[in-house]
């Protein structure tokens, strides 16, 4: 397995879905990217890189490092991953999904962003229907929209994942990271896969309604909710999306006590997401060919069961996931470019 960087990594996801106090340094992280999962670690190649080392503008989460994987054993799809943590979260938590992207022939990244602030804590009881799309602005775009969210444009979302993947095209020329930006040396979105848990999944959605991407994925998500109306948001439904309806997918758990199943339904409702929701459990892909998959296996922290290691279920020893995010991943998507 091939490692570069050098760097500690702050957090891992405990069963509450909260990050624990354990302090991560480089052996332990080696340890944790090559050890969980069926996957070839002989294989496998990936890159720590604190972001402020991509950017000098960066200030906020500088030094907890983004996570790029890649499988020059996979045939590559040309197709850029994309993986934003929850709140207070960062990328070490989703190393399961990274390298199984990463298999599949994804380039693959784990990005870190200024999360600390809970999305839903700051508005779900605003009176606001705005709420959620300034504090989302705020943290995808760099937009002062939001009081209490701060980001400036150097730490926002979108520059984060520009720079990170102009460092690798510099740093490693020959893997092919080069690929996702576009003439202006912006990322072409139309390669890329934005997904996210929780906090990031909502995100993922909202550049999706900015940006045409090839695919949006939540995990635990979206699941803005306005407690006032006991409805979700008007931005799901309001004005045009740059990524079509069908391009959106969304995987959560029945038991989840944060993106409560009563409300996924109506969520994916409003985002126009196609087919009716289907058991994971139950069938098998293309799971009826539904945007909204629930999975009702007993788990321990059913919120981020779905995408973070700690509390992933395995069976044989890989996580019982693995046909589902597989069919996230690629249902219906065509490989890119030779």
């Amino acid at each position: 397995m091939r490692r570069t960087g050098g760097f500690g990594i702050d957090g891992s996801w405990n069963a509450r879905g909260r990050l624990g106090g354990i302090f991560f340094v480089w052996g332990a992280a080696m340890a944790l990217l090559g050890s969980f999962g069926g996957y070839a670690a002989s294989s496998l190649e990936y890159h720590l890189v604190q972001p402020k080392d991509t950017d000098d503008g960066i200030t906020v989460a500088a030094q907890r490092v983004h996570i790029a994987y890649r499988d020059p054993a996979s045939t590559s799809r040309k197709q850029l991953f994309v993986m934003l943590p929850g709140s207070g979260s960062a990328p070490v938590v989703h190393t399961n999904l990274g390298k199984h992207a990463a298999a599949l022939g994804f380039h693959s990244i784990g990005l870190m962003y200024p999360n600390e602030a809970t999305i839903a804590s700051l508005c779900g009881r605003d009176g606001d229907p705005t709420a959620y799309a300034r504090a989302r602005a705020a943290v995808c775009f760099g937009l002062p929209m939001h009081p209490q969210v701060p980001v400036r444009a150097g730490d926002c979302i979108t520059n984060r994942l520009a720079k990170l993947v102009h460092y690798l095209h510099r740093k490693y020329p020959a893997e092919g990271w080069g690929k996702f930006l576009d003439a202006a040396g912006g990322i072409d979105y139309s390669k890329v896969v934005l997904a996210g848990f929780s906090q990031g999944g909502g995100h993922a959605a909202f550049l999706a309604k900015y940006l045409p991407c090839l695919r949006w994925i939540g995990f635990a998500a979206p699941a803005d909710w306005r407690l006032a109306t006991d409805l979700p948001p008007p931005w799901f439904s309001q004005g045009d999306w740059a990524t079509p309806a069908s391009r959106g997918f969304m995987f959560c758990h029945a038991d989840d006590d944060v993106a409560l199943w009563r409300r996924q339904e109506p969520i994916a409702k409003a985002l126009g997401l196609p087919g009716a929701a289907q058991i994971a459990e139950d069938q098998s892909a293309p799971y009826g060919e539904s945007h909204l998959l629930v999975s009702r296996t007993a788990v321990r922290g059913a919120h981020p069961a779905v995408a973070a290691d700690d509390c992933l279920p395995f069976r044989g020893g890989e996580p019982l996931y693995l046909p589902v995010w597989t069919y996230l991943l690629t249902w219906g998507l065509p490989d890119g470019e030779r």
